[in-house]
């Protein structure tokens, strides 16, 4: 009878230390997508992605028999707008990527509040 209340401390402690470690990869994953948060409010687009985004979105501009890409062209002529463009781009960028990352957090803290809830269940009662 010792051996099978012995197997079974075993198992139940092997099964707590599994729970555990996924609660502690749990934090640290949550704590990774933290720092993407906040990372992101960093971002800026970089010239080759303006250049990229305007390019994809307009056809070559044909002068005197040459033809330029739109950025190259919306440089030269409109810096102005061309970093508006930049900007409203990088906004729109790092708000689509917050959103998902918040969604992911979420996610994580959610998954994090059911282990930490099955480990109550399992040995705290």
């Amino acid at each position: 009878m010792k051996n099978t209340n012995k197997e079974i401390l075993e198992v139940l402690d092997d099964d707590l230390k599994e729970l555990r470690e996924e609660i502690s990869d749990k934090k640290d994953e949550i704590k990774d997508k933290e720092e993407e948060v906040d990372d992101i409010e960093e971002y800026e687009m970089s010239d080759e992605d303006v250049d990229s985004f305007i390019d994809d979105c307009y056809d070559e501009v044909e002068i005197m028999g040459s033809k330029y890409p739109m950025s190259e062209v919306l440089r030269a002529v409109n810096e102005g707008q061309y970093e508006d463009i930049r900007s409203e781009e990088t906004t729109s960028y790092i708000s689509e990527k917050r959103d998902e990352f918040e969604d992911e957090l979420n996610d994580l803290t959610e998954e994090l509040e059911e282990l930490e809830e099955n480990y109550k269940e399992e040995f705290e009662d």
